[in-house]
């Protein structure tokens, strides 16, 4: 599991046990219902404006099947910084209107898990980039 990966890290957060007992004790929340296609990297990074005046996905390396509600988690990451409209707009057009309060619960679970996760994450980019100096 990529949380016991940070776990095991020798980079972590001051303090991270609450953060850690929090995704635990909420881990079940997930994959709930039945699996959707996904992008799998899904925010405004992967978005083109195409000569023709329309918008394009690009870059589906990380394509899979999975929970209806992955995707959104990275809206705080990557498209807040960009674009509130655009996030806004994100989740009320799947959703065509507000969410449900599930919805929201489900989120907090992925951003907390990817929050600690991505620190091992960035952790092995940065051993990469050491090589290849």
């Amino acid at each position: 599991m990529q949380l016991q990966g940070y776990e095991d890290s020798s980079v972590r957060i001051p303090n991270d046990e609450t953060a850690i007992a929090f995704v635990k004790s909420n881990i079940d929340m997930l994959c709930k219902s039945s699996p959707v296609y996904e992008h799998g990297d899904f925010h405004v990074g992967n978005l083109i404006y195409t000569p023709d005046k329309t918008i394009g996905v690009i870059d589906f390396n990380r394509c899979k099947c999975g929970d209806k509600y992955e995707e959104f988690y990275k809206i705080q990451s990557f498209d807040i910084e960009h674009s509130i409209g655009f996030s806004i707009g994100e989740i009320q057009g799947y959703f065509n209107g507000e969410p449900p309060i599930d919805f929201w619960k489900i989120q907090v679970v992925y951003v907390a898990h990817a929050s600690l996760c991505s620190i091992k994450w960035a952790e092995k980019s940065l051993d990469k980039k050491k090589l290849m100096e």
